[in-house]
Order: C-alpha cells, then structure tokens, then sequence
C-alpha cells in the first residue's frame, strides 16, 4: 500500500484500501516500524574542532482512532514491530464506502514526523476480525496454537529475524491447518527470496525469472523492482515495462507511473504500422449546477488518455487509441438526443461522415435525480454516424472507460467474428494476476495475455470508404430458394447463409465486372424472394499474409476463404444498417496465402417485409486501411498457382510456442476431448467448468470417480461461494489457480499442463522438470511442446486454456502449490543481450483522412 506519512500531533488521514473488480479485497492492514532516529550533536574528536552528528532512535507513540473507536496504543521500539488494524476495523471506518480507510492518528515523539511502511495481507485473518493492536500483545491473547505460532512466525518475518522466521515457518507449511500452511509455505518463499544464494546484480534473465516467479507468489512489491531493473538492463524489453507497469499499479504507485510504463511497454516494442482506433470523447462542461473546472477537464482526459495507453501497451504497441476531445461549452447550441436504450448524446451531425470514428463516448455532470444511473452503451447499428457510442458521466475513472471502449471492441469482435472466446461479463474479473484490482485491470490482462498480438489489430468498426477499392469481379450463382417459413409474430427470420448449396449451378451462373462498389442482387436476380446467393472470386496474393476484410451487407452474409469458413454471418445487419446498401459496416478479416486464394460470399436476402434490398460488398486493405499492394482478381478459375484448401494445423504434434504466439488461435489446433484420449491413452475424458461472479473453475475428468493423488473427482455442481481448490490436481480454480494437469504415461511419466493465456510464460520459463523428463522429450524445451488450446465453458463466454506436454514426475511426489512446479533460478547462465537504447518516440498523430476542414470535430 506505500507508506504512511506521519506527522507529529493529531491528524485525520486516508489511504486507499487494496481495490478489486468487485469491491476491496477482505484483507487486513499491518503497519511496520521501529522508533524513529534523530539528530544528535556529539562532542568533537580528538583533532577537530567541529562538533559531530548522530543519529539516535528516540521514543515514539501512536494512537489510532476509527469512528469513535480508539485503539491500542503502539509504542515504537529499537527493532520493527508490527501493529494490524483488522478487516472489521477497516469495514467500519467512515471511509470505507468510498474505498478509503480513515483513521485518526496521533504521533507522539520528538521527531517531526516518520513514515511507515503500509502491507495489506490476508496473514493477520487467522485473528479474529476486530483484533486489532500491536501484533505482538495480540499473539499473547491468541488462544489457538497453530494461530499463535504462525503470528510469532510472522512476528519474527516483519521484523527481520530471518532465521527464527524460517523456523518457525517450516514445520507450519505441513500443518493439518490449510490456510496456514499455504501461508507459511508463501512467507518461506519470500524468505528464499530475501536469502537466494547470489544477488542477480546486473544480468537481465535472473533478475526477469525472479520477477515472474514473484508475481505468481502474489509478493508483488518485490515482483516489481525485479522487472523495473530487468527493463533498466534491457530497454527494448516490453515485457519488463509492462510488467513493471501492472506491479506498479499493484502497490499503489500512482497513474502517472502506470502511465509511463504502459507507454514504454509500446514504444518498446518499435511495431512499425500499428491499428488506430479513432475515439471521439464528448465533455460536457456545464451541466445543471455544475460546471467543470480546468482542473476536471484535466482530470478527465488524463483518465481516459492513462486507460488508452493501457491499451497500447497491453497490445505491444499494436493498436493505438487515437483520441479527439470535444469541450461542449455551456454557450454551444449542441443538441442533445436520445439514443436506443435511453442513451442521451450529442446529436449525430457531430460527426461529418460515416467511418470518422469507431468510439465515441460522452461525458457529462451528473442531475441529482441521475445519482447511481449507470453509463450506457450501444453498438454502431444504433449510434451516431456508423459509431459505437456510450454515455457516461464525470465521476467515472480510467477503469470504467476502459471498460467502455471493451464493450465497443467486443461489437467488433463478434460482428466481425475474427476472434473467438474472447472474455466478458462474468469471465471478465477473472482475467490476468488474481484477484484483479478493478475492471480495468481485468480489461487490460485480456488485451496482453487472452488476444495474440496480431489478432489485437482485426477489430475495427469503421473507417473511411475507399471508393474503386472494393472488389468488382464476381462469379455469380442463384438465386437459391430458401426452404423456410417466415416468422409471423414480427420478429427476424432465421439465419440461412450456412445452408449447403449445391456445388455449382452452371445454368444459373453469371460473370460480372460490377459497375458499383456495392454488388446489389437485386439488380442480377430481381423477384427472388427469400433466397440465397453466391458470389466468388479468385484473390491473387504475391505472398502469405493477413489483411482486412471490409464487408457491407444486405441482409448477412457468410465468408469462406480456400474452403475454409473465415465468415459465419452471426451479425445481420440491423438497426440504421438493415435493409440498406452500406460498404464496410463489419470488419473482418482473410488470411490470404501465396497463391490465388478462392473467396466465396453466401448473401441472404430476408422475405417480406423485410426485402427492401439485397447484396455485399467485399473490401481488402491492409489494418491502417491502405490498399494492399499486390492484389489481383480474377472471376473465373484460375489455371494454376491456386491456393490448395485450407487444413487446420493437426492435434497431438508438438508447436513452438514462440512461433505460434502472435497468432495462436489460427496456428494452434482446437483440441477436444477425443484429441486428449488420443494423445494421453485415456479414456472417458470430459471437460468442466463454470463461471459467476464469485469465481468458477476448469477441470479435465478422465474416468476416475474418487480421489487419488493429483486427481480430484467433481461429484455435483461447483458452488463458488463454498467450493475452491487450492491444490495441484486436474482442476483450476479460476481465482486462486493458473494451472491443473493431467497425468499420463507416454515413454515415462507426463502431463499435459492446462493453463490460464496470463500464466503461459511463467510455466515455460520457470517449470522445474526432473531429470528424466530429458530422456521423453530430448532437447525440446517446454515452449517447444505447446499441444493446442481448449475451450473451457465459462458462463455467458467462453475462455481458451492453452496446453503443453510435461514432465513432473508421478502425482504422488506433485507438490501441494502450484508456485513449487516453478524454480527462479535459472538452470543455466544466459549473458545479456546486446544493449539497445528505448525508443520513446510514439508513432505520428493519425487523424481521419476525410475530415473536411469545416468539420466541427477537430483534432
């Protein structure tokens, strides 16, 4: 929590509690200090005529007072003592509604003033919840053994008495008492941690695996100058910024700090033609009685640019927000309207033209009668000019807008479908480091660790039109009638462009050089009723790469690229899109290969009423929306150099992380449960899971139905306000587990290793195999051995867990924590690498191309 700065006399202070998705984390406060020193003058040496100074601890006492509560007093003493204000304690204090523990403290001593160290922890819980007082008279009145001798543990910890720490630690980590057992087993490794058998000094892989193996022990404080020294020694090094950044956020070091880590965190990285997503922020300066001080608006837009740079940084440098701030002044006549679900913002006429903005957000001064409404979101089918829009209001923070601009990143992801299991709702706060510190937090662990780094650049909701740049050679084939009746209470019809048709239809097959960026059936098979059409074309790529797919529709329309369905039509167009003939309202994406690549459009045209237009138009650019050089089409098979169909990568062979990383859903197999049986021996094997607010977890079932060591057999359905699981076994729990495993025999003793996007570099640097593992595996190291990813059931989204093959030796000798499966401690002597300066240069100022200098939206 940082430290305590207190004054002498008496003063009402406040210190931000330890936040989290869902409220304050259930932890208590331990303060840590010795009496403080003071200047003394001594008498000069023999020699000298000056007079010499010392420094000499002198006394010092507080008092503590919450509400009308006093507590103990604290009387400092020569070495560090302790003192805890426990969760019942914090829970009634008058700030604790807004976050906040306040708290009246008196210093009585000599010196000014002294500041001390604040450590939240769950340690002092064994207490009851309104024990508080100096650590030590509390362990006097402890009248549970095990719970005294874990406090004089720590007693022993926080003062630093190392080897009595360690004493009394060990026997605890085997205590019939879970909790304190996994405790003492946590204050053994920061022990090993304060005692490792060299210092790391200067050498950039000890001081990076330390950190790494810290954040997973939760010893966040000492995880972050680990990577804060990692990023000094190697400036090109985003994962030590951002890392460095996410510590920092973790012991309160303030956004300006968060802020420049998750910018160097991109910059670091040099990616040369990033994504922009262009936001419009809206800021209503007056409202009601409140106007805006400079010093709101500066608050204001300092939150949304330190939630933008999140972003940045979380992506590696691949997307960047590019933000316009609009000021509407009181004397502005700018007209507020109301959106679908009751969303009020300005007026669309803001915006000059569809494609300016994929975001715009709008922020206003609360009414009094507009206390606790909540912010408001709706996607571009129904916000201004082609943009997804939320309200919101000025106390919002960094965390709620990023959480905003997720709700829009999510309409493009599944309009688009270029990203699949991407978390939400309840699956959200269980995202990155656990538990999360708010939604924010959560929403930034996604952006790094759940989306690989060139899927963060497919989303996009809308841009400039490109006109000429749309494809216009189309082999055309129908129409074919769809076998359906249509709703007759008024709601949509069914979805057909997933229909099989037939292969070809020879008599009803057209060759069209379009006229028009926006192919209109209508125009090519008038009078077809509810019906299906399809349209190809042959893609010639001079080499392998990903490019932007912008598709118009009307009504849907499925995509295949080389045979292979890169395009469900899950969205159909609605809201200001339906029944319209618009270019580029759904972004998607082709991964075109060297070669002609056969690209094939299923259009949907709906039965009356809602038959007032039919077609699509298909649009290849590169992600800042450049043509694609290169490209040439054809609307009829070509003769040779085709494309051959597309082969998903084969399950049960091993992929090298590394190369598969910026891509993993498209270069990783899917593994199902008959892919594990196939790959393990096993049999009966099922996947289980589940997700609320509370937590949730995953689990690989093989058969067994009683516990065995590394094996928990699941008997009814998971209640996350009871159920929990803290051990290594086949199931994770998904807020206090990154990993369970499933053994097997192979060649010798394995598993396969489930873990959580955010734990996969941890477990392929730091897991400790056994000898024997080299004799199954041969020089393939653990990121050499990445299987595949599954899908794990998580509520309303589901979540990837990825899968690596291992060596842990049998399950009766697996560790109880998962934290002792890694060792820091490299096996092997890695020199630094070759110095690079940081380049802290961000990339130019992009702003929409079609912006005509008139508009009254400026950058």
């Amino acid at each position: 929590m940082g430290f305590a700065q207190v004054p002498v006399g008496t003063h009402e202070q406040k210190f931000i509690l330890p936040p989290s998705a869902s409220g304050h984390l259930p932890l208590g406060i331990v303060l840590v200090s010795s009496r403080p020193k003071k200047p003394v003058a001594q008498p000069p040496v023999v020699g000298s005529d000056q007079p010499m100074t010392v420094e000499q601890q002198v006394p010092a006492k507080l008092k503590f007072t919450i509400g009308s509560k006093a507590l103990p007093e604290w009387a400092l003493e020569d070495y560090n003592t302790a003192f805890v204000i426990n969760l019942g304690d914090i829970r009634s204090n008058p700030g604790f509604k807004d976050g906040n523990l306040t708290i009246q403290v008196t210093l009585e001593s000599e010196v000014e003033g002294i500041a001390i160290p604040m450590i939240a922890m769950p340690d002092v819980l064994v207490l009851p919840e309104t024990a508080s007082g100096p650590l030590l008279s509390l362990i006097q009145e402890t009248p549970d053994p095990v719970a005294k001798q874990f406090l004089q543990a720590l007693f022993f910890d926080l003062g630093g008495d190392k080897a009595n720490a360690q004493k009394a630690y060990e026997p605890l980590s085997r205590s019939d008492n879970e909790r304190i057992a996994r405790m003492a087993r946590r204050g053994l490794r920061k022990l090993a941690y304060d005692g490792r058998p060299h210092n790391p000094s200067g050498n950039f892989n000890e001081r990076y695996r330390w950190g790494l193996y810290l954040q997973t022990a939760g010893l966040f404080s000492q995880a972050f100058h680990e990577f804060d020294e990692a990023r000094i020694i190697d400036a090109k090094h985003a994962d030590s910024f951002y890392r460095a950044g996410e510590m920092a956020e973790r012991i309160n070091a303030g956004p300006i700090k968060i802020f420049d880590y998750m910018q160097r965190s991109g910059y670091a990285v040099a990616y040369e033609n990033p994504a922009v997503w262009y936001a419009l922020v809206v800021i209503q300066r007056q409202r009601g009685a409140t106007k805006l001080s400079n010093a709101d608006l500066r608050a204001i837009k300092e939150h949304w640019l330190l939630g933008a740079a999140m972003i940045w940084g979380a992506t590696g440098g691949r997307l960047r927000i590019a933000t316009t701030f609009y000021e509407v002044l009181d004397y502005e006549p700018i007209e507020y309207v109301t959106y679908a679900e009751g969303l009020e913002a300005p007026a669309e006429d803001l915006i000059g033209r569809r494609g300016w903005f994929d975001s715009v957000i709008s922020i206003r001064p609360r009414l009094p009668e507009e206390q606790g409404k909540p912010s408001v979101t709706v996607g571009p089918d129904q916000g201004p000019r082609g943009a997804a829009l939320s309200a919101t209001f000025i106390d919002s923070t960094w965390p709620q807008y990023m959480r905003l601009w997720y709700e829009h990143y999510l309409w493009a992801i599944r309009a688009g479908e270029v990203i699949t299991a991407v978390p939400d709702g309840d699956a959200l706060p269980a995202c990155g480091t656990q538990p999360p510190h708010n939604i924010g937090t959560s929403v930034r662990s996604v952006m790094r660790y759940h989306l690989a780094g060139d899927e963060c650049m497919r989303p996009r909701i809308a841009d400039t039109a490109v006109p000429g740049g749309y494809i216009d050679l189309w082999q055309l084939e129908g129409p074919f009638p769809v076998k359906d009746t249509p709703p007759s209470n008024g709601a949509r019809p069914t979805k057909h462009v997933l229909d099989p048709l037939p292969a070809s239809l020879p008599d009803r097959t057209a060759r069209v050089f379009a006229d028009r960026d926006f192919i209109d059936l209508a125009r090519y098979f008038p009078d077809a009723g509810w019906a299906l059409a399809r349209a190809t074309t042959w893609v010639y790529s001079p080499v392998d790469q990903d490019v932007r797919m912008w598709i118009g529709q009307n009504d849907g329309v499925a995509v295949w690229l080389n045979s292979a369905c890169i395009h469900k039509g899950e969205y159909y167009s609605a809201h200001k899109f339906a029944d319209r003939n618009l270019v580029d309202t759904v972004a998607a994406y082709a991964p075109l290969r060297t070669g002609w690549n056969e690209l094939t459009v299923v259009a949907e045209s709906w039965p009356a009423p809602l038959e007032k237009g039919w077609g699509f138009s298909i649009r290849l650019c590169k992600w800042n929306n450049e043509p694609v050089p290169g490209l040439a089409y054809l609307n009829s098979p070509p003769s040779g150099e085709k494309v051959p169909v597309h082969s998903p990568p084969p399950a049960g062979e091993h992929y090298d992380w590394l190369a598969v990383r910026d891509d993993f859903r498209d270069k990783l197999p899917a593994l199902k449960t008959q892919d594990i049986e196939r790959i393990t021996g096993l049999s009966g094997v099922r996947f289980a899971g589940a997700q609320d607010a509370n937590g949730g977890y995953f689990a690989v079932t093989a058969g067994a139905s009683t516990d065995k060591p590394g094996y928990r057999a699941l008997d009814g359905a998971w209640d996350s306000a009871r159920d929990r699981d803290v051990v290594v076994n086949n199931v994770m729990d998904w807020m206090r587990e990154s990993c369970c495993l499933l053994p097997y025999e192979k060649g010798g003793n394995r598993a396969l290793l489930f873990v959580k996007p955010e734990a996969v570099e941890v477990f392929a640097r730091l897991l400790a195999e056994p000898a024997e593992a080299r004799a199954v595996f041969g020089d393939r190291t653990i990121w050499q051995r990445a299987m595949g990813y599954v899908y794990a059931p998580a509520a309303a989204s589901e979540r990837l867990v990825f899968v690596f093959d291992i060596g842990v030796g049998p399950p009766s000798g697996w560790p109880a924590d998962e934290e002792n499966l890694l060792d820091p401690i490299p096996p092997v002597f890695v020199p630094n690498p070759a110095k690079a300066k940081s380049s802290l240069v961000g990339p130019p100022v992009t702003v929409p191309t079609a912006a005509p200098p008139a508009s009254p939206v400026s950058q």
